[in-house]
């Protein structure tokens, strides 16, 4: 199907979801909060991150609200993928870098939904909390693990064995590594 934000960017004559009075809030949110400015142009890597971000950060939002919590298996599991890509997507192209952002992001979707779900504000505070606790845990990880995976692009290439021990050693998740080798032109076997 095509989904309430398609639809009502179709409706609407919007040129995509993320036009939309459903998520365009959260990326005006963000472009607050990093200082950059969203130009809705596909293919801008600054712009899938803004997209990125406010889509993840929204599904972080409403699983967290709902009782699921980032963890290694199950809801859990997807949950802490999401986050996580969005966690990297801030720090590698909305200059989040330095400091944790994502819980910046929840009242953002909160303000934005609360009319409709107004349980959100009601567990904003739990929300907070397991968003924080998972970005402070990721960004722990990544330190190593980043470092890990620019010695190994270094060298022109990364083997699935490479890959691999990034993940199951250091926790750099696969897309993470896969999306930063893509950006150099180098292909990592899965």
């Amino acid at each position: 199907g095509m989904g309430l934000e398609r639809t009502a960017a179709a409706i609407n004559d919007l040129a995509g979801p993320f036009e939309t009075d459903l998520l365009r809030p959260v990326i005006a949110h963000l472009e607050g909060l990093s200082g950059k400015a969203y130009t809705s142009q596909a293919d801008v890597p600054l712009d899938i991150a803004f997209r990125r971000i406010a889509d993840h950060v929204r599904a972080a939002t409403f699983l967290v609200g709902d009782g699921v919590l980032p963890d290694k298996d199950k809801h859990g599991y997807v949950l802490r993928r999401l986050m996580r890509r969005a966690i990297v997507a801030g720090i590698r192209h909305l200059g989040f870098d330095r400091t944790p952002f994502l819980e910046r992001a929840v009242p953002g979707v909160i303000e934005n939904m609360s009319d409709a779900y107004p349980e959100l504000v009601d567990r904003q505070e739990a929300i907070l909390v397991a968003v924080r606790r998972e970005e402070t845990q990721f960004r722990e990880i990544l330190s190593d693990g980043l470092g890990r995976l620019e010695e190994a692009l270094a060298g022109g290439s990364l083997t699935g064995e490479q890959a691999f021990d990034l993940f199951a050693t250091y926790g750099l998740p696969f897309e993470v590594t896969r999306e930063i080798a893509a950006e150099r032109g180098i292909a990592v076997p899965e």
